[in-house]
């Protein structure tokens, strides 16, 4: 919370609040709802964990990510907050990171995250395929699933000797 609170002091057009942990969560959209209806507040201080699921911010047209999050689905969840029902205005998202520190490490991490749940996530699309193919439709199920199941086989093969493991 400390670098909400030190934007607060050096930030001007703010909310007279900021939704973190520290407010509690039925005093969350009362703050949010004041922010939306008042012209003279342009800024709203949210703590990415302290959104929680249903908080709607459609006021807001300029997300700002402070500091990475391990699980991309918590930056998901806190960007799909301005994007709500309601919401009439092009969403920007800014992710502040600082140079040579933790930041750099983590991001680089979750990249490769990403990348290692991508590959997997595409591999899977070969089952998706089968299964959503009009000609491979008529074929039995059982079928198909024994080509998914060789086709997952030697992929993992091919995995296994990239990294020299034998069984």
């Amino acid at each position: 919370n400390y670098v909400l609170h030190l934007l607060k002091q050096n930030l001007p057009f703010l909310a007279d609040d900021i939704v973190s942990g520290d407010l509690p969560s039925s005093e969350r959209q009362k703050v949010i709802d004041v922010f939306s209806e008042n012209p003279d507040q342009s800024v709203l201080l949210v703590q990415i964990d302290a959104g929680g699921f249903g908080l709607n911010i459609q006021a807001a047209n300029r997300v700002i990510l402070c500091e990475p999050q391990w699980k991309p689905s918590t930056e998901n969840q806190a960007i799909s907050r301005a994007y709500r029902m309601g919401q009439n205005r092009n969403v920007m998202v800014y992710r502040l990171l600082t140079k040579e520190s933790i930041d750099e490490t983590m991001m680089k991490i979750i990249h490769k995250k990403e990348d290692i749940f991508n590959t997997y996530a595409n591999d899977s699309a070969v089952a998706d395929a089968f299964m959503n193919n009009d000609s491979d439709k008529e074929e039995n199920e059982a079928v198909v699933k024994k080509k998914v199941f060789q086709i997952e086989r030697e992929r993992l093969e091919k995995k296994k000797e990239a990294v020299g493991v034998n069984e």
